[in-house]
């Protein structure tokens, strides 16, 4: 009995201790960049404005169909009076980062039963993609966690209540309520790290044995039904403040008209940026070398993660293997597809990781 105790106290201590760790690793990491008395191109402008033309930022932010975001530079850059306090922002932005790779790391262990150490793996990797770097290093940016945090405590929230059979279906339909709430928030704050939604989701479908389960894939239909709902009445509620003129539209706000180039514009140049990971696409082909080697290997990872599920469980769970990772891989960057500009920038493909 004792035995069990203590066993289970220091399992307890051991995820705590891995939590605060997770929390504090980007603020330790980036601690250089965060004090120093720079600011990155916008961050001079939004200073300035935030405090002379407070209105200006949320109506260009919500032109953009990011009212949210815009309320959060305007409320966080009014204070700030020197290049030095920029470092305030970045701060934020780091302890941000910390959140969302603890968060995704109690996620990971508590819910899904992944080892500690591998969750713990997954969230540090998480504050150190070049999506995190750029966050950490950039005033203005730190809010685009927001938006990751809110679609992470969406799916925990919407995770549980689908799981929930005890309670009645009206019980039940007010967290999936507060669900899709957040993850209409977090759109309007910045709509591709909304779909971090989808990480969370991809455990399921790869997780063993799930998608055998009927209870799990009727979840998991419910959890695409929810981020789907949600995304698209943040998108219709939107498009009637610029038709009731509550904001102004921008003329960015577009569909591409050839969608099927757009998903060979997909394969070639997110992707492979998606596969690299850690090793950045310099321009100036600096990089070319270990950017080819890094998306080979990590392409050729994928692969043998197929065959090996295909080996385990029949060619069947290695068909559905692929097929998921082909379709939540557009997924993930499928709000970036349908939207008319290409720009495969390290700051949209969070939830690609």
């Amino acid at each position: 009995m004792r035995e069990a105790l203590f066993a289970r106290f220091s399992r307890k201590s051991q995820g705590l201790i891995t939590l605060l760790f997770l929390l504090v690793l980007p603020t330790g990491v980036y601690w250089n960049s965060i004090w120093s008395d720079f600011g990155l191109r916008d961050d001079y402008a939004v200073t300035r404005e935030a405090r002379e033309e407070p209105v200006t930022i949320i109506k260009f932010c919500g032109s953009h169909a990011r009212p949210v975001y815009g309320w959060l530079l305007q409320k966080s850059f009014k204070h700030i009076d020197h290049i030095r306090d920029i470092s305030m922002a970045r701060l934020i932005g780091s302890v941000c980062l910390g959140l969302v790779s603890a968060g995704t790391c109690a996620i990971l262990f508590s819910m899904f039963g992944w080892s500690l150490v591998t969750a713990a793996c997954v969230g540090a990797l998480l504050a150190l993609v070049p999506t995190a770097q750029v966050i950490a290093s950039w005033g203005i940016l730190w809010a685009y966690t927001v938006s990751a945090l809110l679609s992470m405590i969406a799916f925990a929230i919407a995770e549980n209540a689908f799981r929930d059979s005890t309670t009645s279906l009206a019980r039940r339909l007010i967290p999936v309520g507060v669900a899709s709430l957040l993850i209409i928030v977090s759109a309007w704050n910045y709509q591709p790290v909304s779909l971090f939604y989808l990480v969370f989701v991809s455990v399921k479908v790869v997780r063993r044995g799930q998608w055998a389960e009927r209870a799990s894939r009727v979840r998991l239909i419910k959890h695409l039904l929810l981020l789907g709902a949600s995304l698209l009445t943040a998108y219709v509620l939107i498009r009637v403040s610029f038709a009731a003129d509550l904001l102004p539209m921008s003329k960015r706000i577009a569909f591409d008209p050839d969608p099927l180039g757009k998903l060979v514009w997909f394969a070639r140049n997110v992707v492979p940026n998606a596969l690299a990971l850690l090793v950045l696409n310099d321009f100036q082909g600096r990089t070319a070398p270990y950017y080819q080697i890094a998306a080979t290997i990590m392409g050729l990872l994928l692969i043998a993660g197929g065959v090996l599920v295909g080996k385990r469980r029949g060619w069947r769970e290695s068909v559905f293997w692929f097929s998921s990772l082909l379709v939540l891989s557009i997924g993930a960057y499928s709000i970036n597809i349908i939207a008319s500009e290409r720009w495969s920038s390290y700051r949209t493909i969070f939830p690609l990781i």
